[in-house]
């Protein structure tokens, strides 16, 4: 499925924010409702088990991979974007079904790749990031709400 979106893409270098993206679901084994939001919500709640590491158990430890992140998030996105689609295509697919999409924010970015560099760049204050936009050429409708 990820071939098929990045063969069926337009692709377009631009800045945007990050309050608009939306990290791939359970991104990095994170529990389900760390990545319900966006990715705002997510470093929001990276940040809080950070605060309180008495509180990182075995699931939530990839916290403590984002933290190091921080430290280089920047450099990596000087050279490096993320890479995202347009349009709820990996977030709000009917074969994703099976993890309760309902829960899951319409955004109007889904981060494809570096849901980490967002989230530690979002820990470390920025808004904005360079990223590859992917737009669909074409939507299947048996595929996609």
């Amino acid at each position: 499925m990820r071939f098929d979106n990045i063969l069926n893409s337009s692709w377009e270098l631009k800045d945007i924010n990050i309050s608009d993206c939306g990290v791939w679901p359970k991104m990095g084994n994170l529990p389900p409702q760390a990545t319900y939001g966006n990715a705002e919500d997510t470093a929001q709640y990276v940040k809080y088990l950070l605060d309180n590491k008495n509180l990182i158990t075995l699931e939530t430890a990839r916290v403590l991979y984002i933290e190091n992140l921080t430290k280089y998030a920047p450099i990596i996105a000087k050279h490096l974007p993320i890479i995202v689609f347009e349009g709820d295509i990996i977030r709000h697919n009917k074969i994703r079904r099976p993890i309760h999409l309902e829960n899951y924010q319409k955004c109007k970015y889904d981060i494809n790749d570096g849901n980490h560099r967002c989230v530690a760049l979002s820990l470390l204050g920025y808004k904005t990031i360079t990223a590859l936009v992917g737009k669909r050429k074409f939507k299947n409708d048996l595929m996609f709400f």
